[in-house]
C-alpha cells in the first residue's frame, strides 16, 4: 500500500487511542519508525490493528519483546494481514482514494 500512498497504520495520529508503543523494547536506531505523523487521513475508516500497514507486535525489537502492544484484544495477530492479504479496511481506503 506504500505504493499507492499510504502511510503505516501506526503512524496514525490517533493510534495512542488503540495501542502503546513500547520504546525501552525497541532497537535504539529505530524509534522515528514509530513516529506519528499528523496528515494520514483515515477517509473516515476506524484504526486498523490488522491491516497490512502495522508493524508487528515485535516490529525493530532489540530483546525479543514486543514493541507494539495493542490496549483491547484485536481479534487479530497486530500486522497479521502480511500473512493473509488486504483487510476490508485496506480495501475501503483505496477505494475512498482512488475511486470516490
Amino acid at each position: 500500500m506504500h505504493a499507492v500512498g499510504f502511510q503505516h497504520q501506526h503512524s496514525s495520529p490517533d493510534r495512542d487511542n488503540y495501542i502503546w508503543i513500547m520504546y525501552e523494547n525497541i532497537v535504539d536506531d529505530q524509534y522515528g519508525s514509530f513516529d506519528i505523523i499528523q496528515d494520514v487521513t483515515s477517509f473516515g475508516e476506524p484504526y486498523d490493528i490488522c491491516t497490512i500497514m502495522h508493524y508487528t507486535d515485535r516490529a525493530f525489537s532489540k530483546n525479543g519483546e514486543p514493541t507494539i502492544v495493542a490496549k483491547s484484544d484485536p481479534g487479530c495477530v497486530i500486522g497479521g494481514a502480511h500473512e493473509q492479504g488486504l483487510t476490508q479496511i485496506d480495501k475501503n481506503k483505496i477505494n475512498h482514494m482512488y475511486c470516490s
